[in-house]
Order: C-alpha cells, then sequence, then structure tokens
C-alpha cells in the first residue's frame, strides 16, 4: 500500500496510532550518494510512557545521536589523518542536518549571548519590525525560533531574490549529484537539500507576511557562478555576502518607514561586517546536538511558552531534509518516508505531503514513487527469453486500418501489436504521457486506458494506438492481447526525466528499430538532410515508410537531446566527451568567435556544438557541471535578455508532468542565470 499523507493525516493513520512505548531507530537513505538498497542510521527516539492520556504519547519522547558506524571514526583511522578528517568532516555534516533540524522544530534554541540579549528585549518591544534575513537563517531554524520570539509583535519578512536563485542553483546540483550517485556527494547534497526543501517550506508557511526584495541591476556584477561556499556560517561566498549587504544599503536608502529594520544572520563573519557598515543586525548562532539524550519539548524564557514538536512533526522535517528516512523498532512493521516521487506536484510540496511506506507493501505495477521493479524486472526477462504462445487481438486493439501487416519492421506480425505500420506516427510527448497513464495505474485495458486520459485534451483512439505501439516496441509497456502493463524500464524513463538525464532516455529508445537507424546514421555521419530521412528509413527497415512519420521521428532525437537543427540540416549532438575533451574544445570553439578576447555565445554556441558533435542541451548541461573549472580560465557574461533564440526543444518533468523546454542558441545557463558572454581571464 502506497499513500500519500498530509502530516494531520498521517496523526490518524492506523500504522502511526500503533507505535508504542520503546525506542524507535531512525535512518535515511538518498540516491546522491548512498546505493540503492542502503541505509545510514541517524537518530534513536525513546518513547516514554505518556503522562495523562494515550493521545500524549507522539510527543513524549526523548531524542539521542545514534550515528551510522561509517560517520564515526575507528582506531585504525587515527594511523590515516586524511581518512580520520574525512569521516570527522561527514559526520559533522550530518550532525549539523539534524541539529538544524532540531532547531527549526524547537528542540534545540539558537545560542544568545549578552548583547543578543538586550537586542532581543528591545525587539519585543517593538510595535512593528521588518527582518531582512539572509539565505542561511530561512532555512537553519534561527528565523523560525526568532518569530515565535516576537509572536506579539507585527513582523514583516523580506528576503533578497538572490536567496530565491541560489535554492534554485542547489535544486539543480541535487539533480546532478543524483546522476553520479558518489559517496563523495554527501557534503554537498546534504546542505543543499536542506536548504531548498526548509528554505521554500519556511516561505510558503509564512507567506501572508513577506515580499520578495528585488536587486538593483547594477549589484549583478558581485553575482557569479555558485561555489562550494555559502551554506555554513563564516563559510560564505564573499561576493554573495557583499551583493547582500549592498541590497541592504540600497534598502534603507529607498524606504522611509517608522519600524525597526534589521538583518538577521548566522554568519558571526557577517554580522561584524554589517556592523562595521553601520547596518542594524542580530546574529543567532546555531546549536548542535550534543550526545546527550534531549526531551522533545522545553520551555522557553524568550518565547514564554513550552517549545517542541511530535514524533511525526520530527519524521516530516527529518524527510525534507534527507530525502527518505526509515523508523524502525516500537513500529509492527518499519516504515519508510519520502518527499520525493514522479509527478509530484507544487500543490503537494506547499501542503507538505509525504510518501508513507510499510515493509509489507506489496510492490505492485501501481507503484507511484518511481522505486525500481527488479524483481518483476527480472521475472519479465526469464518470460522474454521463452516465447509466448501469440494471442489473437480483439477487435478494438487491431492494428492500423491503413497499415498492412507487409509494412511490419520491428516487431512480430504475429505479435499482439497496436499497428504494424514501419512507423507508428506518434509525437515523442503523446507517446510519453500515454506512457505516462500506465504508470501511474500499472495495468489497464485499453478502454480503461482511454478513460484515464483527461477527457479536454483526450486524442483519439487512432493516435493513441500509434503511441501504445512506439513504447511497446521501445519495451516500456507489455501487451498480450488485452491488457497493456507497465515494464520496469518506465521507472528507468521516470528517474532519467526526473534528474534530466535525457540520454538514459535515448538509450532506452535504442529498443525501438527506427529510433535506432537514425542515431546510428548521425553518429557514423554526423548529419542529416531532411529530403534522405525517408529513403535511409526505408533500406534500413525493407518497408515503405511515409515521409511524415520518417520526419516526426527525427524530432524524438531532438527532444531528446540526441541532435540539433542547424539550418537545412540536423547535425549528430549525440557524443559526451570526458572532461579533458571537453576543455579542450570549448577552449577550441572560443578562440573561434572571440572578438577582442570577447565571444558572443550567439556565435561561439553552434561552432562548439558542430566541432564538438554534441547538443546544445548537451553542451549547457555539460557547463554547469564543469563550471567550477572554467571559471578559472573564462568571466562569464551574466545579463538578463530577452527572449531566447533557437528552433529546438527538449523535454522535461516528468511522466505525469511532461513539458516541452525550449533550448536557446544565444545563452546558456549556470545556476538559473543566463550567460550570453565568454571572456577569457588574463
Amino acid at each position: 500500500m502506497t499513500t500519500f499523507f498530509s502530516q494531520a493525516d498521517f496523526a490518524k493513520d492506523q500504522r502511526y496510532l500503533d507505535v508504542r512505548e520503546g525506542t524507535l531507530f531512525v535512518s535515511y537513505t538518498d540516491n546522491t550518494h548512498i546505493k540503492e538498497g542502503e541505509w545510514n542510521d541517524l537518530i534513536s527516539i525513546g518513547i516514554n510512557e505518556p503522562p495523562t492520556s494515550e493521545d500524549d504519547r507522539e510527543c513524549s519522547f526523548r531524542l539521542k545521536l545514534n550515528l551510522d558506524k561509517k560517520f564515526l571514526s575507528s582506531e585504525d583511522d587515527r594511523k590515516d589523518i586524511k581518512e580520520k578528517d574525512r569521516k570527522d568532516r561527514i559526520a559533522k555534516v550530518v550532525i549539523d542536518a539534524i541539529s538544524l533540524s532540531a532547531t527549526r522544530l524547537g528542540i534545540l534554541s539558537p545560542l544568545v549571548s549578552g548583547k543578543t540579549a538586550e537586542q532581543l528585549l528591545e525587539l519585543r518591544s517593538a510595535k512593528g519590525i521588518v527582518l531582512i534575513p539572509d539565505t542561511n537563517s530561512l532555512y537553519n531554524g534561527t528565523l523560525h525560533w526568532l518569530l515565535n520570539v516576537l509572536k506579539d509583535t507585527t513582523v514583516w519578512l523580506m528576503p533578497f531574490v538572490m536567496s530565491l536563485t541560489q535554492m534554485q542553483a542547489r535544486e539543480a546540483t541535487l539533480k546532478s549529484l543524483a546522476r553520479s550517485g558518489k559517496d563523495g556527494n554527501l557534503v554537498q547534497a546534504l546542505r543543499s537539500r536542506a536548504l531548498v526543501n526548509a528554505g521554500l517550506s519556511f516561505l510558503e508557511r509564512n507567506q501572508h507576511r513577506y515580499q520578495v526584495l528585488e536587486l538593483d541591476p547594477s549589484l549583478l556584477r558581485y553575482m557569479r557562478a555558485a561555489g562550494k561556499g555559502g551554506l555554513d556560517q563564516d563559510e560564505g561566498d564573499v561576493l554573495e555576502d557583499r551583493l547582500l549587504i549592498e541590497g541592504v544599503h540600497a534598502v534603507l536608502r529607498s524606504t522611509r518607514t517608522r519600524a525597526k529594520q534589521l538583518v538577521v544572520t548566522s554568519d558571526v563573519l557577517l554580522s561584524r561586517v554589517l556592523g562595521a557598515e553601520g547596518i542594524p543586525n542580530i546574529c543567532l548562532p546555531t546549536p548542535k546536538l550534543q550526545e546527550d539524550e534531549i526531551s522533545s519539548f522545553r520551555y522557553d524564557a524568550w518565547a514564554g511558552t513550552f517549545m517542541g514538536t511530535s514524533i511525526r512533526g520530527l519524521l516530516w522535517d527529518l524527510t525534507h531534509a534527507f530525502g527518505t528516512v526509515r523508523i524502525r523498532g516500537s513500529t509492527k512493521t518499519p516504515l519508510s518516508l519520502t518527499c520525493y516521487w514522479p509527478g509530484k506536484q507544487p500543490q503537494d510540496w506547499v501542503a507538505e505531503y509525504l510518501d508513507v511506506r510499510s515493509s509489507e507493501d506489496d510492490p505492485s505495477p501501481a507503484k507511484k514513487a518511481g522505486s525500481a521493479r527488479a524483481a518483476k524486472s527480472n521475472d519479465r526477462e526469464a518470460k522474454d527469453a521463452t516465447p509466448a504462445n501469440p494471442k489473437r487481438v480483439k477487435a478494438k486493439e487491431r492494428v492500423d486500418a491503413t497499415t498492412s501487416e507487409k509494412a511490419v519492421s520491428g516487431a512480430d506480425a504475429h505479435e499482439p501489436a497496436f499497428s504494424h505500420a514501419a512507423i507508428p506516427q506518434s509525437s515523442l510527448p503523446l507517446a510519453l504521457r500515454i506512457a505516462g497513464a500506465l504508470y501511474a495505474s500499472g495495468k489497464l485495458s485499453f478502454a480503461e486506458l482511454m478513460e484515464k486520459l483527461p477527457a479536454a485534451n483526450r486524442p483519439n483512439e487512432g493516435n493513441v494506438r500509434r503511441s501504445l505501439e512506439v513504447v511497446r516496441r521501445a519495451k516500456l509497456v507489455d501487451f498480450d492481447g488485452e491488457t497493456i502493463i507497465s515494464r520496469a524500464e518506465l521507472d528507468v524513463v521516470e528517474s532519467c526525466l526526473q534528474r534530466a538525464d535525457l540520454d538514459g532516455i535515448s538509450d532506452q529508445f535504442r529498443n525501438f528499430e527506427p529510433y535506432r537507424v537514425i542515431l546510428e546514421h548521425f553518429q557514423q555521419n554526423g548529419e542529416l538532410a531532411r529530403e534522405h530521412v525517408r529513403s535511409i528509413l526505408a533500406a534500413a527497415l525493407g518497408a515503405d515508410v511515409a515521409q511524415e512519420a520518417s520526419i516526426r521521428l527525427v524530432r524524438y532525437h531532438v527532444l531528446l537531446g540526441q541532435c540539433w537543427s542547424d539550418g537545412a540540416v540536423w547535425r549528430d549532438g549525440s557524443r559526451r566527451p570526458d572532461p579533458p575533451s571537453f576543455l579542450q574544445a570549448f577552449e577550441a570553439a572560443y578562440e573561434d568567435a572571440a572578438r577582442d578576447n570577447i565571444a558572443q555565445v550567439s556565435e561561439f554556441l553552434p561552432n562548439f556544438c558542430r566541432a564538438a558533435r554534441i547538443s546544445p542541451w548537451g553542451v549547457s548541461r555539460s557547463v554547469q557541471e564543469h563550471a567550477r573549472v572554467l571559471s578559472e580560465k573564462f568571466t562569464f557574461g551574466y545579463a538578463v535578455g530577452g527572449k531566447p533564440t533557437g528552433v529546438d526543444a527538449v523535454i522535461s518533468g516528468s511522466l505525469l508532468g511532461l513539458e516541452e523546454v525550449p533550448v536557446p542558441m544565444d545563452r546558456f545557463e549556470i545556476g538559473g542565470r543566463p550567460v550570453f558572454t565568454l571572456e577569457r581571464v588574463r
């Protein structure tokens, strides 16, 4: 059973109500740095007997660190200083992530010095306060605590737009880390995930009292590609700090208000610089969870009330900070909670829905959460090795009346199919949307599938059949003549969409013979003219093909980033050079396009794509991956431009929410910001 819960709904779920006195152990997994099926321990939760009623059990617990052994240095590590330092750093990051979660929930409070205490007393007496938070305070819990302290005061929040830009950049980083899945990604992944999920959740909960401040375009000179700094106090990015300071100066100059205005930060150095420049601020350093047990509730003298959380509140915050958590111990069965699943919509994030599973859940084809169906896949592979007896296709699922069985290519004429045309005429987005309906339901009859499709833009039966035939030949669905069944490969495609890995989807579509023929032609010849597509396909497939169907097929390669439009021809874009080759080709293309040491991306990008045989989508993706190295040799000219120029698009989103995103030819993006010019660093 897979169910999606808000925190309030989960409180009524029997699996949660079955939690008894004892000890719960919480662990997590994350595809950015942990192998599938592995879990790393985080904390233990000691559940006490409720002092009054059974309803109080969820709030009557104690929390203690219970870090996985792989995070802790051993006696052997003392001989290897580097290994000891590595484990100590990882343990610090994990403990920091748990500590920030506890601070957001009120279990811990920020560190308050004597000077800070004087500031808090003054703030509590103010009638109106404008708080300008830096990026860290949006997610580290200090601002959460301060709002509780100032609950009797009118407070407005004014974060800068750069904070949201940093969240977008970190989300892009997470997708990049998920593609590699290396152990070394842990530090960056945990810090990025907490910033994105906790920061945006805070803004969504306080949407009634915040306004995002725009920045003067002249200040963009302080912006550059996001580095590794900016997530730890005292380890921020100097330019980003300067951008915040200049932005605050601009706000103070342009506003006339009797409300008290001050910056909220946990960065000690930033606080000192703000003070040196005469900007009012309050510094609230974040606390650190110690090895001793702590209670789930405590009395906070500054807030004048008890603060803390319930077990489900703790699980909800940890899930958003770590991606997926599991609890085991004093429950009938282990439970796992994840904040990510295919097709998750903005309203699901606002309502903070989680996907909750128990270990006894049957991994049926109807799963929505994108977990790999390895066992089912193995069964199918064994089944595929033994040819099944062909079944007669029912009348409602017969082949298109306009196609002949002589035109069959890439499919057995006696195998249950939806179309025996050499190339079923269907667009890639439509084929994947049809596959998405099956992905969400597991298995359907054709009639049930038609009912599942939205009535407002439901395609006709002929288009649906042709789309089904494309995904069947791509080995994304099975068809036995009556029932259409989603395959484990659909999970792979969904995962690739979530990671923006179009190359992985292209690999899956190689099973579709017409697609493979055109892709191999690109890889062997480098380009393809429109007038040659039909003859190439006809010769390779040994069957007549329709001109419109052949041209539409090439668009599959464009949408999957394997080729790109260059005037009258399509050019190969399927190569993915290794880092040294990419950087060498990048420099060569720059030299060809540069004038007075400056190259316009609109001239550089086509030259680079032709020479390296990489699509503009592939270039943009690789530039983000190598941004750190490139920034040492080139200065990126960030600016705000008009409508992007370009004729191609690529698919994005998920099977349940597919969209086409234009691929510009006059810019590429780094951290969500457009780059229009390149200049070599002298």
